[in-house]
């Protein structure tokens, strides 16, 4: 048995609603990630440990030690700066969510869906917008199937990527894709932030939709698209209040670290 419970784990055994209690030992595979912060070394060290339990386990703990692989990939891919390897990361999350835990082999898991939308997602980002639109209706659907399951994962999490998805779209419908919309960008938005935590957090207090502060960064940005400077502004200033004070989510500390860098740039890019 592993001596403390992580986040994650606490919200995949929810899935299944089955006891916390599990027989492969993922102690050491979470004391590294634990460790992952800025530390490139570690991310791969506990990487490689979640990937020793794939064919060990089985079930819940299956869908954890995956979920536990594509959180390190999409910390990688946010801390960076290669976009060759963003795009690489992206693919093997996305690889990973397909060979182990696809619905036809444990089930529907909001896990799978959202996972997979957030990959898809920096995969787009790295290779750019347009040449990315062909996988925008993939990507609205794996938003879509994922929030009928439960729209309140990472915190509203669905709604929270959706958001930036229409904000983001050509101004105009093409074969491949709806035209941008910010006015449901903005409702969407609102709605992840808005969002209660997920069943089975480890800490529902922190795990709200307004403790995932990349909400606020697109908040913030489609406000600006809006013409609405200093509404962004506000947005940004509030976050990074927040931060400053503590506000954070357990178990999330490095990427909510992270995400106060993209917001710090963000306000100094408007002036604030």
């Amino acid at each position: 048995m592993f001596k403390k419970l992580s986040v994650a784990f606490t919200a995949v055994a929810a899935v299944f609603s089955v006891s916390s209690a599990h027989a492969y030992d993922f102690t050491q595979a979470d004391e590294l990630f634990s460790q992952r912060e800025g530390n490139l070394a570690k991310i791969a060290e506990a990487r490689a440990g979640y990937v020793a339990a794939l064919g060990q386990t089985s079930g819940v703990e299956k869908v954890y030690a995956v979920d536990q692989i594509v959180r390190l990939d999409y910390y990688e891919i946010q801390i960076s700066e290669q976009k060759q390897r963003q795009m690489e990361l992206a693919d093997s999350c996305r690889k990973t969510l397909k060979d182990q835990i696809s619905p036809a082999q444990v089930g529907e898991t909001p896990n799978f869906y959202y996972w997979n939308a957030v990959c898809l997602a920096s995969w787009a980002k790295a290779n750019g917008p347009l040449q990315s639109l062909i996988h925008v209706n993939e990507l609205l659907k794996y938003i879509d199937d994922g929030a009928k399951i439960d729209p309140t994962f990472e915190g509203g999490g669905f709604a929270r990527v959706g958001s930036v998805v229409w904000s983001r779209l050509p101004n105009f419908p093409t074969p491949f894709s709806p035209k941008r919309d910010f006015d449901k960008a903005l409702s969407l938005v609102t709605v992840a932030l808005d969002s209660p935590a997920y069943s089975g957090e480890l800490d529902a207090a922190t795990a709200t939709g307004k403790f995932f502060y990349t909400a606020y960064e697109y908040k913030a940005e489609i406000l600006e698209n809006r013409g609405d400077r200093e509404g962004a502004i506000a947005t940004l200033r509030e976050a990074l209040a927040k931060i400053d004070q503590g506000q954070v989510s357990m178990g999330r500390e490095p990427e909510t670290k992270q995400q106060a860098v993209v917001l710090r740039q963000m306000l100094a890019r408007l002036g604030g």
